[in-house]
């Protein structure tokens, strides 16, 4: 499977999360050792006393960062998962196109056509219309808040547009680039209307791609051609 840089960032948020804990440890062993020997050390129980105020904001920090960045990574991981066992489909994930600064989550290729796929994970009530997006999320206490979402069809339109370009360019090949948005946590539920671009769970990602219509867009060699010059700019690792 795939390593996403999502999961790369993930593991070192966790890897800052062990050294800094065992820091705030192997510092308070050895303060604690010190007093032992000699109780006259008063300034050393004053450090004591305040070391964990200086390690434990770093490791709460470094903790919800690395479950925002392990969340993406999984949906990232389990969308490639289910594109793998298309038949017919070349995959290329986590790109970057040349002169762009957005990555493209993924890009599935066949004769039925190119699609860029963007990976999201939020949970809640997640409403859409045209080009407008609002999150809806429950408390625990069971009061209803909006969070943070952004605007995934712009952004996957961009994506598609710069796809597009790039294969014109560097292809020859003039093709619709279709745009999907993906949500991949299973607490999330969609509301759809008017939409300009797919949005779908990833429960129905797969009868998605399996029904549609064969359109022969392109030939396998162009398909192939598509999968090896967009694989280039590529920062996943197999």
């Amino acid at each position: 499977m795939a390593v996403f840089r999502s999961r790369a960032r993930a593991n070192l948020y966790r890897n800052l999360i062990i050294v800094f804990t065992i820091l705030l440890l192997a510092c308070e062993g050895t303060l604690f050792l010190q007093i032992q020997r000699d109780y006259s050390l008063f300034q050393l129980h004053f450090v004591a006393l305040f070391t964990p105020w200086f390690f434990i904001p770093f490791i709460i920090v470094f903790y919800v960062k690395h479950q925002i960045w392990s969340a993406g990574a999984e949906g990232e991981e389990n969308v490639a998962e289910v594109l793998n066992s298309l038949k017919g489909f070349e995959t290329v994930n986590d790109v970057v196109l040349p002169g762009e600064k957005a990555n493209i989550d993924h890009v599935a290729v066949s004769t039925k056509g190119v699609f860029v796929i963007e990976t999201k994970n939020h949970k809640g009530l997640v409403r859409y219309r045209g080009d407008s997006w609002e999150l809806l999320k429950t408390g625990r206490r069971g009061t209803v808040y909006s969070g943070k979402i952004g605007n995934p069809s712009k952004q996957v339109k961009k994506n598609a547009v710069a796809l597009r370009s790039f294969l014109s360019e560097r292809l020859g090949i003039v093709a619709y680039v279709h745009g999907i948005v993906c949500f991949t946590n299973p607490r999330a539920r969609l509301e759809v209307q008017e939409p300009t671009v797919t949005v779908i769970h990833i429960t129905n990602l797969k009868s998605f791609f399996q029904t549609l219509e064969e359109q022969e867009a392109f030939s396998e060699d162009e398909v192939k051609r598509i999968k090896i010059e967009v694989e280039k700019y590529s920062y996943s690792r197999p």
